[in-house]
């Protein structure tokens, strides 16, 4: 999964490490408030880098969320 924040976002960047996601490079956006540019930090988050949280996740509603994406009718999970 990627993601990104602007450079000088502490907080994006600090919720974002928080879960694991991890460097992935930047790249230049053209900033037409000031006439100049900004950079976007890059992020990656794998399997293998996911902070699992200390404690077991429970989804309800599911299944009506499922029909909703119209992937209720799948056979392969």
């Amino acid at each position: 999964m990627r993601s990104g924040y602007i450079e000088g976002n502490a907080s994006s960047a600090a919720v974002s490490r928080k879960v694991g996601y991890v460097d992935n490079g930047r790249r230049r956006l053209d900033d037409p408030k000031s006439d100049g540019y900004r950079w976007e930090r890059d992020l990656l988050l794998t399997p293998d880098t996911f902070v699992r949280p200390p404690f077991a996740i429970q989804v309800r509603g599911l299944g009506p969320f499922l029909h909703q994406l119209g992937l209720d009718d799948r056979r392969d999970t």
